[in-house]
């Protein structure tokens, strides 16, 4: 009897690089010798920060005008064509709310600091093209090729746990300081590819204001929300 044929039999699976040298993990249609949706990353060590969307992966012309399937592409003038075109949608959206709801505004630049502009046009699109031009050019950390550096993860508006409590350090005492600067490369942060904190943890034991955050931190609370918790429990600890 005839083997039923599968939709696995009509796709071969091939792993290569793009043009930046990371690998991915991708499946082509025999029919058409086009990419399938099914792309992923392959052996990276941190995930794609820019999460690119599979419509701007390509085949590279090879032999013959035949598709090369060893190599991959990523399509950053295609996707830079189409966040250029957002970006003008989206201004002329946000400048028609602002007409409606602060007729009093000059420039776009004073509608888009109005909160009420913002809400009704929708959010910004991403990641912008400033964003996607330094990615073309290869910057490592937009390409998820090395860590990002506080100042990138400004640019991409993501703050991870680990920037937050760098920066919250002025405001303890040296002391204080000195017990979070320890702590602080030790917290889980529950990023983009990082998992939260699950295991039991007695609370008798968080009894110094650095353990106390770095334990409530991991599992997902603010700053804010930390502190409210230990004032409800402790003194607030006074600087010396």
């Amino acid at each position: 009897m005839q083997k039923a044929k599968t939709q696995r039999d009509d796709r071969m699976t091939h792993v290569g690089p793009d043009q930046f040298g990371r690998l991915w993990t991708y499946r082509v249609e025999l029919s058409t010798l086009q990419l399938t949706g099914d792309i992923h990353s392959s052996g990276w060590e941190r995930s794609d920060p820019l999460g690119t969307p599979t419509k701007y992966f390509r085949l590279p012309d090879g032999y013959a005008g035949r598709p090369d399937f060893s190599r991959i592409v990523v399509d950053f003038d295609r996707w830079i064509q189409d966040q250029t075109r957002a970006l003008v949608d989206w201004v002329n959206w946000l400048w028609s709310v602002g007409q409606q709801l602060n007729p009093g505004a000059k420039s776009i630049y004073d509608i888009e600091k109005d909160p009420r502009c913002l809400a009704h046009a929708g959010d910004k699109p991403w990641p912008s093209v400033e964003i996607l031009e330094l990615a073309k050019a290869g910057s490592p950390e937009l390409l998820g090729m090395k860590p990002m550096s506080a100042e990138t993860e400004k640019l991409m508006c993501r703050i991870s746990v680990s920037t937050v409590l760098q920066e919250s350090l002025a405001r303890f005492s040296p002391d204080q300081q000195a017990q979070l600067q320890t702590l602080r490369d030790a917290v889980p942060a529950k990023e983009v590819g990082g998992e939260p904190a699950t295991s039991y943890v007695d609370p008798a034991t968080l009894d110094t204001w650095p353990k106390f955050l770095a334990h409530h931190r991991a599992s997902g609370k603010t700053i804010q929300e930390v502190s409210a918790l230990w004032r409800g429990q402790k003194p607030q600890p006074v600087a010396a």
